[in-house]
């Protein structure tokens, strides 16, 4: 008669204990491993969550766009309270609640959009439909302030030169401490 060869089971490579199956370890072996995948891969979903939310808030905070908004929102409320009771610098018309803080050289050179020389309360009338009457702003500007004003002004606008996000904010923090009574800042600004 023939011997019956009996196969004893192989060991788990990891605790020594009898192998599940075809594979390479034990049950419990096989089980630890995946609660640990399991756990690495809550922790992982947990750390993207997070940095998903904060790039989110950020987004919606601390964007360019949002300072420039910002910036150009607490400027605009200055410029009207400093402008308060004086007449229109174009046609002189008397003060009224609806006047606009008119810029000289535009808004798109941001290197004097927020210099208080280069912004006055003007009426509605004058800023919209008039074009702002650049030439009647700058004489005036002259006369104001000193001659050749404007002049500097306009050189000061057409220089490249490129306004960081810093600079932006250290517009909104002048116009926040010239206005606080006034101006009702939003909370994630007063942080910065």
């Amino acid at each position: 008669m023939r011997a019956i060869e009996v196969k004893l089971p192989k060991p788990c490579k990891s605790c020594g204990w009898e192998r599940f199956q075809n594979r390479t370890e034990c049950i419990e072996c096989i089980r630890k491993k995946e609660k640990e995948k399991a756990k690495v891969k809550k922790e992982k979903e947990k750390q993207k969550e997070v940095i998903r939310k904060v790039r989110k808030t950020e987004k919606k905070r601390f964007s360019r766009s949002n300072l420039i908004k910002e910036a150009d929102r607490v400027c605009s409320l200055y410029i009207r309270k400093r402008d308060k009771g004086n007449y229109c610098i174009t046609c002189g018309a008397n003060w009224d609640e609806s006047f606009q803080a008119w810029h000289f050289m535009s808004r798109r050179h941001l290197n004097t959009r927020w210099t208080e020389k280069n912004i006055h309360a003007q009426c509605p009338k004058c800023n919209l439909w008039g074009s702002g009457e650049q030439y009647t702003h700058g004489k005036w500007i002259d006369g104001m302030y000193w001659e050749w004003t404007a002049d500097i002004i306009t050189r000061l606008a057409n220089e490249v030169a490129e306004v960081t996000d810093e600079e932006i904010i250290s517009y909104i923090r002048k116009y926040y401490e010239l206005l606080w009574e006034e101006c009702k800042p939003k909370k994630y600004f007063l942080n910065i």
